[in-house]
């Protein structure tokens, strides 16, 4: 049973990054589009979904190509979603582990809607390091570059998905038609939400590795309101939410420090109905463990975290008003924290609020 849990998130995984690396039209290397638009069917072959058949429209023009709600620049250089309530920009590109980027040529041709197109194995996924191949994603792209098809294929040649042209018209595309709009990325408003949790005390703690290596986690609260700048090295992440809704902001920096990826959900919360809690969502709160320590002479309480997910820990020590003094997790790679200072103390607003930086446009590449 445990290894059925563990391989039907791992299938999931695979297919969900494999359908995000396949969302974006494959160009050859030295190879510029012409203006064009094109609408792709989506199918689902493999059995563990339902038949699937999805139709999008695709349109290029210069360097950005859209995807219904999703839009690229260049092939990795900046991708952004648009999910309605929500949205996120991404700058380069996300790689998997134990993935072979590398596009190779196989010089195989077909016909597709009476217009010659060349293959390409443009990523092969290795079971481990050196391999063998799990799966391969193909494109078959004409010769002054658009894609065609793009099929996800595993080491037996079975498909597992693929998009396909039903039409195609090479044709003027304006700038419209394909860049996204500068207001997709919003400002943080959060003087819209009236601040009713007013039993939870306004704080701000500093937290750093037990080993002493240059790290920092520092939370803030304003009522619902909390803020999470975590500072490891030169890498960056800021986590902003609002109470256990759903309407947060995320930011990812890369390993130079620079932007990476930002994802902002900015669906307002719903009122809860605590009648409707179910046995199966109690079993993911917060369990209290048999466990107290002293940290900067206050008294906090271990508690597990995440006690109904498997194959993730998070212990936290908290304060009898909820204060994290002390944090384990592991998940992939584990991290530990422990408060080196905390005030209790009005925390304003604008202490809740992201850099300005991270919401213009042009950070993000967006002309």
């Amino acid at each position: 049973m445990r290894l059925r849990r563990l391989l039907l998130p791992a299938i999931f995984c695979l297919a969900a990054n494999s359908a995000a690396a396949a969302h974006n039209p494959f160009v050859p290397p030295g190879v510029t589009p012409p203006d064009y638009a094109m609408t792709v069917r989506k199918f689902h072959e493999l059995k563990i979904w339902k038949p699937d058949e999805h139709d999008t429209l695709i349109t290029h023009h210069g360097d950005w190509t859209r995807v219904g709600s999703s839009y690229y620049l260049g092939r990795h250089q900046v991708s952004v979603e648009d999910f309605g309530s929500a949205v996120s920009f991404r700058r380069g590109e996300y790689r998997l582990s134990y993935t072979d980027y590398e596009p190779r040529n196989t010089r195989e041709q077909q016909i597709h809607l009476g217009e010659i197109c060349t293959i390409w194995d443009i990523e092969r996924r290795l079971l481990s390091e050196r391999g063998p191949v799990s799966y391969s994603s193909l494109s078959c792209v004409t010769d002054d570059g658009i894609e065609l098809w793009q099929r996800t294929v595993d080491a037996k040649g079975n498909v597992w998905s693929s998009r396909e042209a039903i039409h195609i018209e090479r044709r003027p595309v304006a700038d419209s038609e394909v860049a996204p709009r500068r207001d997709l990325l919003p400002e943080w408003d959060t003087d819209a939400l009236t601040v009713t949790e007013q039993n939870v005390p306004g704080y701000e703690t500093r937290m750093e590795p037990p080993e002493g290596r240059s790290a920092s986690r520092i939370t803030r609260r304003h009522g619902p309101w909390q803020f999470v700048d975590q500072i490891v090295g030169v890498r960056r992440r800021i986590e902003i939410k609002y109470g256990s809704s759903t309407l947060r902001l995320n930011y990812q920096s890369d390993d130079a420090g620079a932007p990476r990826e930002i994802y902002i959900n900015r669906a307002l919360p719903k009122p809860i109905d605590t009648a409707s809690s179910s046995e199966a969502a109690k079993k993911f709160r917060p369990q209290a463990l048999d466990k107290s320590e002293i940290v900067l002479g206050e008294s906090c309480r271990w508690f597990n975290m995440k006690p109904g997910v498997s194959d993730v820990s998070e212990l936290a020590c908290l304060t009898s008003d909820g204060i994290t003094l002390k944090a384990v997790s592991s998940w992939g790679t584990s991290e530990n924290w422990i408060a080196v200072s905390l005030t209790r103390r009005p925390v304003t607003i604008d202490e809740i609020k992201p850099p300005a930086e991270l919401l213009m446009p042009q950070t993000w590449g967006i002309p």
